[in-house]
């Protein structure tokens, strides 16, 4: 779960409950945009900055409401579920692992820590899984819900301590944009500093003392495309008329001549990559 705060009013910063204390992140701008992430205590994914969220229950009704349970046990917060809308997904593949992992990415783009629900300010707090902090991702224009109003700065963000992919999809997600896409890792025996600026590998070894098992990404694809006017990043969109257009798999499935979704899976899960879609994959040596 991508969370964000718009910080209208400089005498409200976001907040985070640590040891029974709140504690407050200020920035220089009087009106400023917040990301919400969690530095994950333990199991996998130690040690990296990442958003809220983890596997779909058997009493989950749907991804959604895994997403809302998850975000509640990691951090605290209560989200009704028309405040967040599914804006991508994703499938994981590991060398080490015959397993696909297939993650649906939500966003809370307006979180606001009054709770209409119970009528309290309510912020996140620190959990035995994740210790959430705000990081300040650029100055507010105006109120107009259009992503394109806003003035985007990932330079706070903590790329070098989260999950190698994340720099390729959050900056864009952040600005609006919906994604589709494979990602392959490798575990790597020590982190790294990239050789290219487009190589995917991880170059921290810890943070605040937490350690990470290093990866990398040797091959990915990504597909991007605009939900607010219509724009097409490499084909794939779902148009209806008189509505906005709304994240789709259908829509790749398509874009790759399959049949069927579970068809894009299994091409996603393959370690082989062997179709006519090899030569668009963006694969390093």
């Amino acid at each position: 779960m991508v969370v964000v705060y718009n910080q209208w009013d400089p005498n409200h910063p976001p907040q985070v409950m640590k040891n029974g204390q709140l504690v407050s992140f200020n920035h220089t701008n009087s009106s400023t945009r917040w990301l919400l992430l969690g530095l994950k205590q333990r199991g996998f994914g130690q040690g990296r900055w990442n958003g809220f969220g983890g596997k779909v229950h058997s009493g989950d009704s749907s991804p959604k409401a895994a997403a809302l349970r998850e975000l509640k046990e990691e951090s605290g917060l209560d989200v009704s579920d028309e405040n967040i809308e599914e804006i991508g997904r994703l499938w994981f593949t590991f060398t080490e692992s015959d397993e696909c992992f297939e993650v649906h990415v939500f966003m809370c783009p307006h979180w606001h820590p009054f709770n209409s629900t119970t009528g309290q300010i309510q912020w996140p707090s620190d959990t035995d899984e994740m210790h959430p902090s705000w990081f300040p991702i650029g100055a507010l224009v105006d109120k107009s819900d259009d992503p394109s109003t806003f003035s985007l700065d990932i330079s706070s963000i903590p790329f070098n301590n989260m999950w190698p992919d994340d720099r390729l999809w959050l900056p864009k997600a952040l600005l609006g944009t919906h994604f589709a896409g494979w990602l392959h890792f490798t575990r790597i025996l020590q982190p790294s500093k990239p050789s290219r600026p487009d190589l995917l590998v991880d170059c921290s070894a810890s943070t605040n003392a937490l350690h990470i098992d290093p990866y990398e990404v040797p091959a990915y694809r990504l597909e991007f495309f605009s939900p607010s006017d219509g724009t097409k990043y490499n084909g794939v969109i779902e148009a209806k008329e008189n509505d906005t257009p709304k994240f789709s798999i259908q829509s790749m499935v398509q874009l790759l001549n399959l049949d069927s979704e579970d068809e894009l899976r299994h091409w996603m899960s393959s370690k082989s990559r062997i179709g006519p879609w090899i030569s668009e994959l963006l694969v390093f040596p």
